[in-house]
Protein backbone atom coordinates (compact mmCIF):
# COMPACT_ATOMS: atom_id res chain seq x y z
CA UNK A 1 0.00 0.00 0.00
CA UNK A 2 1.13 3.40 -0.92
CA UNK A 3 -0.52 6.64 0.00
CA UNK A 4 0.18 9.97 -0.66
CA UNK A 5 2.70 11.66 -2.76
CA UNK A 6 4.24 11.09 -6.91
CA UNK A 7 6.21 8.19 -8.72
CA UNK A 8 7.20 9.12 -11.84
CA UNK A 9 9.92 8.67 -14.80
CA UNK A 10 10.03 5.16 -14.29
CA UNK A 11 10.84 2.46 -17.10
CA UNK A 12 9.86 -0.84 -17.07
CA UNK A 13 8.80 -4.17 -18.92
CA UNK A 14 5.62 -4.21 -17.03
CA UNK A 15 3.90 -1.85 -14.66
CA UNK A 16 6.21 1.08 -14.69
CA UNK A 17 4.78 2.76 -11.39
CA UNK A 18 3.63 -0.06 -9.22
CA UNK A 19 2.49 -3.85 -9.60
CA UNK A 20 -0.19 -5.45 -7.43
CA UNK A 21 -0.45 -2.46 -5.13
CA UNK A 22 -3.29 -0.48 -3.43
CA UNK A 23 -2.47 2.96 -4.63
CA UNK A 24 -3.97 5.93 -2.40
CA UNK A 25 -4.20 9.74 -3.28
CA UNK A 26 -1.52 9.78 -5.50
CA UNK A 27 -0.03 11.50 -8.84
CA UNK A 28 1.42 8.51 -10.94
CA UNK A 29 3.07 10.32 -13.84
CA UNK A 30 5.82 10.03 -16.97
CA UNK A 31 6.40 6.00 -16.56
CA UNK A 32 7.12 4.12 -19.48
CA UNK A 33 6.61 0.25 -19.76
CA UNK A 34 7.64 -1.98 -23.00
CA UNK A 35 4.59 -3.94 -22.69
CA UNK A 36 1.22 -3.63 -19.97
CA UNK A 37 0.37 -0.75 -17.66
CA UNK A 38 2.43 2.20 -18.46
CA UNK A 39 1.40 3.70 -14.57
CA UNK A 40 0.10 0.72 -12.98
CA UNK A 41 -0.43 -2.85 -13.08
CA UNK A 42 -2.78 -4.75 -11.23
CA UNK A 43 -4.16 -3.45 -7.69
CA UNK A 44 -6.64 -0.61 -6.68
CA UNK A 45 -6.50 2.91 -7.43
CA UNK A 46 -8.52 5.85 -5.39
CA UNK A 47 -8.24 9.46 -5.83
CA UNK A 48 -5.20 8.98 -7.97
CA UNK A 49 -4.05 11.10 -10.71
CA UNK A 50 -2.61 8.94 -13.59
CA UNK A 51 -1.02 10.47 -16.34
CA UNK A 52 1.55 10.99 -19.02
CA UNK A 53 2.40 7.39 -18.75
CA UNK A 54 3.29 5.39 -21.98
CA UNK A 55 2.67 1.72 -22.86
CA UNK A 56 3.99 -0.50 -25.87
CA UNK A 57 0.79 -2.79 -25.77
CA UNK A 58 -1.79 -2.29 -23.39
CA UNK A 59 -2.94 -0.01 -20.95
CA UNK A 60 -1.01 3.07 -21.32
CA UNK A 61 -2.37 4.71 -17.91
CA UNK A 62 -3.19 1.10 -15.98
CA UNK A 63 -3.62 -2.44 -16.89
CA UNK A 64 -6.18 -4.65 -15.62
CA UNK A 65 -6.72 -2.91 -12.01
CA UNK A 66 -9.05 -4.54 -10.08
CA UNK A 67 -10.88 -0.75 -8.56
CA UNK A 68 -10.14 2.66 -9.57
CA UNK A 69 -12.46 5.19 -7.75
CA UNK A 70 -12.42 8.76 -7.73
CA UNK A 71 -9.59 9.21 -9.80
CA UNK A 72 -8.51 11.35 -13.39
CA UNK A 73 -6.53 9.21 -15.90
CA UNK A 74 -5.53 11.74 -18.44
CA UNK A 75 -3.18 12.27 -21.11
CA UNK A 76 -2.08 8.71 -21.05
CA UNK A 77 -1.00 6.73 -24.82
CA UNK A 78 -0.54 2.97 -25.61
CA UNK A 79 0.23 1.65 -29.07
CA UNK A 80 -1.95 -1.17 -28.77
CA UNK A 81 -5.30 -1.64 -26.75
CA UNK A 82 -6.38 0.79 -23.82
CA UNK A 83 -4.76 4.51 -23.96
CA UNK A 84 -6.21 5.31 -20.63
CA UNK A 85 -6.94 1.71 -19.15
CA UNK A 86 -7.17 -1.73 -20.34
CA UNK A 87 -9.57 -3.86 -18.14
CA UNK A 88 -9.98 -6.93 -17.46
CA UNK A 89 -12.71 -8.32 -14.58
CA UNK A 90 -11.91 -4.69 -13.23
CA UNK A 91 -14.64 -1.41 -12.36
CA UNK A 92 -13.97 2.10 -12.58
CA UNK A 93 -16.57 3.84 -10.31
CA UNK A 94 -16.78 8.15 -10.81
CA UNK A 95 -13.03 8.47 -12.43
CA UNK A 96 -12.52 10.77 -15.31
CA UNK A 97 -10.74 9.74 -18.41
CA UNK A 98 -9.54 12.51 -20.98
CA UNK A 99 -6.95 13.31 -23.51
CA UNK A 100 -5.89 9.53 -23.94
CA UNK A 101 -4.88 7.89 -27.15
CA UNK A 102 -4.68 4.48 -28.50
CA UNK A 103 -2.68 3.03 -31.44
CA UNK A 104 -5.78 0.60 -31.70
CA UNK A 105 -9.04 0.31 -29.53
CA UNK A 106 -10.24 1.82 -26.82
CA UNK A 107 -8.91 5.34 -26.70
CA UNK A 108 -10.16 6.33 -23.09
CA UNK A 109 -10.38 2.28 -22.05
CA UNK A 110 -10.62 -0.97 -23.79
CA UNK A 111 -12.71 -3.63 -21.36
CA UNK A 112 -12.56 -7.14 -21.86
CA UNK A 113 -14.40 -9.45 -20.45
CA UNK A 114 -16.14 -8.31 -17.01
CA UNK A 115 -15.54 -4.74 -17.23
CA UNK A 116 -17.61 -2.24 -15.41
CA UNK A 117 -17.78 1.50 -15.87
CA UNK A 118 -19.25 3.60 -13.07
CA UNK A 119 -20.62 7.29 -12.85
CA UNK A 120 -17.48 8.25 -15.50
CA UNK A 121 -16.77 10.59 -17.44
CA UNK A 122 -14.59 10.12 -21.11
CA UNK A 123 -14.04 13.18 -23.13
CA UNK A 124 -11.30 14.04 -25.72
CA UNK A 125 -9.93 10.56 -25.72
CA UNK A 126 -8.68 8.87 -29.44
CA UNK A 127 -8.46 5.46 -30.49
CA UNK A 128 -6.89 4.85 -34.28
CA UNK A 129 -9.57 1.80 -35.35
CA UNK A 130 -12.16 2.18 -33.17
CA UNK A 131 -14.23 3.32 -29.57
CA UNK A 132 -12.54 6.54 -28.96
CA UNK A 133 -14.45 6.79 -25.89
CA UNK A 134 -14.20 3.05 -24.84
CA UNK A 135 -14.38 -0.46 -26.49
CA UNK A 136 -15.38 -3.21 -24.71
CA UNK A 137 -15.71 -6.78 -26.33
CA UNK A 138 -16.20 -10.30 -24.33
CA UNK A 139 -18.88 -10.82 -21.82
CA UNK A 140 -20.60 -9.74 -18.67
CA UNK A 141 -19.31 -5.79 -19.74
CA UNK A 142 -21.49 -3.15 -17.51
CA UNK A 143 -21.70 0.92 -18.31
CA UNK A 144 -23.82 2.73 -15.76
CA UNK A 145 -24.45 6.47 -15.52
CA UNK A 146 -21.25 7.26 -17.89
CA UNK A 147 -21.13 10.06 -20.04
CA UNK A 148 -18.84 9.76 -23.53
CA UNK A 149 -18.43 13.41 -24.62
CA UNK A 150 -15.89 14.51 -27.65
CA UNK A 151 -14.11 10.79 -28.11
CA UNK A 152 -12.95 10.22 -31.62
CA UNK A 153 -12.27 7.15 -33.95
CA UNK A 154 -12.30 6.33 -37.11
CA UNK A 155 -15.40 4.00 -36.58
CA UNK A 156 -17.13 4.22 -33.30
CA UNK A 157 -16.05 7.72 -31.97
CA UNK A 158 -17.22 7.12 -28.10
CA UNK A 159 -18.36 3.75 -27.23
CA UNK A 160 -18.71 0.35 -28.69
CA UNK A 161 -18.51 -3.05 -28.25
CA UNK A 162 -20.62 -5.44 -26.05
CA UNK A 163 -22.23 -4.44 -23.15
CA UNK A 164 -24.94 -3.67 -21.08
CA UNK A 165 -25.77 0.12 -20.15
CA UNK A 166 -28.13 1.78 -18.63
CA UNK A 167 -28.57 5.85 -17.95
CA UNK A 168 -25.36 6.95 -19.71
CA UNK A 169 -25.27 8.93 -22.57
CA UNK A 170 -23.18 10.39 -26.01
CA UNK A 171 -24.11 13.04 -28.19
CA UNK A 172 -23.89 10.78 -31.21
CA UNK A 173 -25.75 7.29 -29.80
CA UNK A 174 -23.77 4.36 -28.06
CA UNK A 175 -23.35 1.44 -30.48
CA UNK A 176 -23.61 -2.30 -29.42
Amino acid sequence: TVRGGAIYNNQAVDGGAAVYSSLFDLLIESNTVTHLGGGTLYGDLSNCTVRANVAGQRGGGVFSPTLVVNSRIMENECLGNGGGAFLNYGVVCNTLFKDNVAGTNGGGVHGYYGAELRNCTLVDNEASVQGGGAFIEGNNNRVYNTIFWSNAAPSIANLGGSFAVSNSCSPDGLTN
